[in-house]
């Protein structure tokens, strides 16, 4: 596959046809020759056939009908869930710059017309951190999802590839030279979570309120500071906001 945009942004980059999971196969290869795989080193595939969302839920990747990425961050500058907000905002941008109405449901679940485009996961070691994406270039029949082809906007992988890694390459410098404050007021402008009436299930139990701020930390702040969640299944109710 011609990835020759997409290798402008990172220092090396490996397409695999088919993998079980790009997050895993580059925690494995980074960790194993750190040599070999420096700092913004990309893993993307074609086909995931043990992709995962958050929770270990499966993320299903049928062959070709995705665009399935995992960068790698040596010596990141705080917790893998900023690096992993950092590229769910990269990919609002990307959509929004194609025209789509792109935004995000906390922590970072890209929706356009509410529906899911594309989720993020990151993980962590005691040496670097590797975040994944999943973006569907194509409808697959998954109900409440979006794609890239119903969109009618561009289906090639290495522009929509080139579009994503540019954006996070330019935010991660921002981050990484000035802090976390550009971050969280573009999490904030994009979100499609602050203002709504929500229902989060958490390890401890169920909680319903109004989504009213992300916090310094990154956390979702309910009914003006009632609760602080830190992670979550989230559900907008419909027809309710503030």
């Amino acid at each position: 596959m011609d990835l020759n945009s997409s290798s402008e942004f990172c220092n090396k980059l490996v397409f695999l046809p088919t993998v079980g999971s790009t997050n895993d196969f580059l925690i494995s290869e980074a960790s194993a020759n750190a040599q070999s795989w420096p700092d913004l080193s990309v893993v993307c595939a074609a086909e995931q056939t043990a992709g995962r969302g958050r929770n270990q839920r499966v993320w299903e990747s049928p062959a070709g009908s995705s665009l399935a990425v995992s960068i790698l961050i040596r010596n990141p500058s705080g917790p893998a869930h900023w690096y992993g907000m950092l590229l769910a905002v990269s990919m609002v941008e990307s959509l929004t710059a194609q025209g789509a109405q792109a935004g995000l449901k906390w922590p970072n679940d890209v929706l356009v017309n509410e529906q899911k485009i594309a989720g993020v996961l990151g993980s962590a070691t005691a040496e670097f951190a590797v975040v994944g994406i999943g973006l569907n270039l194509f409808q697959i029949g998954l109900e409440q999802t979006e794609s890239i082809e119903n969109l009618q906007l561009d289906t090639n992988y290495d522009f929509q590839l080139a579009e994503i890694l540019r954006n996070f390459s330019q935010l991660r410098a921002s981050f990484e030279s000035v802090g976390k404050q550009p971050l969280l007021t573009k999490l904030r402008e994009v979100s499609h979570t602050l203002g709504k009436r929500i229902r989060v299930q958490t390890d401890s139990g169920e909680i319903v309120g109004i989504a009213t701020e992300i916090d310094s930390d990154g956390l979702l702040v309910l009914n003006h500071g009632e609760h602080r969640i830190s992670a979550g299944d989230i559900l907008h109710l419909r027809g309710e906001t503030s």
